[in-house]
């Protein structure tokens, strides 16, 4: 996590161990060498009966805590001998505690009885509200917009306009909140852990596009104004950027988190949703091949909406 200060150790494909110091100030660290916050003597290690014990004599700071919180990692060795990433579940999500360098006493806190701190709850709302907005309820008011190929659309011929609407100005005002959050989190961060300005940008992209299609929406020209087939073209295009952006960001976060198991849920989603829009599309082609070529009311013949 980033502001460790990390004594490491590994032992390469040649057989040798080696121990060092290496502060952390980025997600995906390759764990350089480098001086920590306080001066460290003498970091060696040894391999004892196949367990790896690191030895280092170090200066407590002087703010008049001699307790620190501290964490132990296990991960694997990359081909090119240097460390890779640890699991994030298991006993990896347990290992940590405090130890108090008075005493000598060492207490092992449970995963389950962490408080987290009002930054880390944050960064869980951002998180949630985000991936919910732009990444499920965005794509998912597309899927919805695909409904009026369907035969239901002879006797509800509103009903996928509204669902389609209704579930993107939801997301919309959703990612608002969520993306407030972030710039927030960013604006309380120090300048050694502003690493995520990818993730910032590509957000602050994704909200200036949604906005613009929210005034396009109120600016909409009647269906037989001469304008309308740009301003469809202008909504295809701006909403499946909208679109692309936000499912990219989302995995952007979670790459961030390194939250494995979420990641492969997300993806069963989106294929869950790409593998409904594909029945829906084949749909519309087989009631076409029957009724001829024409198109349902309300939608243009390249297939962009027309809706008045």
């Amino acid at each position: 996590m980033i502001g460790s200060q990390a004594f490491v150790a590994l032992q390469r494909s040649d057989g040798t161990l080696e121990a060092y110091t290496s502060p952390i100030d980025t997600y995906g660290t390759t764990l350089v060498k480098g001086d920590l916050s306080f001066t460290v003597h003498d970091v060696s290690a040894q391999n004892i009966n196949g367990q790896v014990i690191i030895f280092a004599r170090f200066e407590l700071p002087m703010n008049g805590s001699n307790v620190v919180n501290h964490v132990w990692q296990e991960g694997p060795l990359q081909d090119d001998d240097t460390p890779g990433s640890h699991g994030m579940s298991g006993d990896n999500s347990r290992s940590f505690g405090t130890l108090n360098f008075h005493s000598g006493k060492t207490v092992a806190i449970s995963s389950h009885n962490v408080k987290l701190n009002s930054r880390s709850k944050i960064k869980i709302a951002h998180g949630i509200i985000n991936a919910v907005s732009w990444g499920m309820m965005m794509p998912l008011g597309v899927v919805l917009a695909r409904l009026r190929y369907l035969p239901l659309q002879e006797y509800y011929p509103a009903l996928w306009f509204n669902l389609h609407s209704y579930c993107q100005s939801i997301a919309y005002f959703l990612g608002i909140a969520g993306g407030g959050l972030g710039f927030f989190l960013e604006r309380q961060s120090s300048s050694s852990v502003k690493q995520h300005s990818c993730h910032r940008d590509i957000g602050g992209a994704v909200l200036v596009l949604a906005t613009l299609q929210v005034l396009a929406h109120r600016l909409r020209p009647s269906k037989e104004h001469k304008y309308r087939v740009y301003w469809n073209i202008y909504h295809w295009c701006t909403g499946y950027g909208t679109i692309i952006m936000g499912i990219l960001n989302c995995f952007k976060g979670l790459q961030m988190m390194d939250v494995g198991i979420w990641k492969n849920a997300y993806i069963a989603f989106l294929a869950s949703l790409a593998f409904v829009a594909a029945v829906l599309e084949v749909s519309r082609c087989y009631l076409n091949a029957n009724k001829g070529t024409a198109t349902p009311e309300g939608v243009s013949a390249n297939g962009i909406e027309d809706k008045a």
